[in-house]
């Protein structure tokens, strides 16, 4: 699993495509877990916000968002998880 080090490169690196993707409203860092429980304290995965899920079967090859991406750490090619999160659709608040 990965640091919130790990994360923020991962982040920094890979943001820019990220963002460009189908239904993609935001981005972060967010504990990694498993169902309910958290899998171990300090161990992140970077999250991709999405107004609306959509199956795997009506996105284009370029929407699908990856399971993990992968950053360089000491030589060595580390896996930084992905965890989709529906956040629904972002909009302005209007005064009343």
């Amino acid at each position: 699993m990965a640091s919130r080090a790990l994360c923020r490169r991962a982040l920094s690196r890979y943001e820019t495509d990220l963002s460009r993707r189908r239904n993609v409203v935001g981005l972060g860092i967010v504990p990694c877990r498993s169902g309910v429980r958290f899998l171990r304290e300090r161990e992140f995965a970077i999250a991709v916000y999405v107004s609306q899920k959509v199956p795997m079967e009506e996105l284009l090859g370029e929407d699908v968002l990856p399971t993990v991406l992968q950053v360089v750490h000491k030589g060595v090619t580390v896996d930084v998880p992905v965890r989709v999160i529906e956040q629904g659709p972002i909009v302005l608040e209007r005064d009343s």
